[in-house]
């Protein structure tokens, strides 16, 4: 087997928290390890693209929500991810001296 970018211990941890799992072999870990990878490499290359679109380096929560609310592989995660939290604009005056 190669290796995986998740420890493989972690996740057969993961897994046995599952009170209907008893068993587990080392090559199904392995292949869950794996499909996860997969799939987080995925998610971050379309958010990276989302945010390429918009002219940013950076990747931003905004993308990964754009991506699953535009990419039919990730529709499953509108209903699991909160939509980007809206910050209040500063105060004006802030930082003025007080006498």
């Amino acid at each position: 087997m190669t290796a995986t970018v998740f420890p493989v211990s972690r996740i057969k941890k993961i897994i046995k928290e599952d009170q209907d799992v008893e068993v587990v072999s080392q090559e199904a870990v392995f292949l869950i390890a794996k499909a996860a990878e997969m799939f987080l490499e995925k998610l971050a290359w379309e958010a990276c693209q989302t945010a390429e679109g918009e002219k940013r380096k950076m990747v931003q929560y905004r993308d990964v929500v754009r991506v699953a609310e535009s990419v039919d592989e990730f529709f499953f995660l509108e209903d699991i991810l909160p939509e980007a939290p809206k910050f209040a604009a500063p105060l004006s005056g802030g930082n003025k001296k007080r006498d």
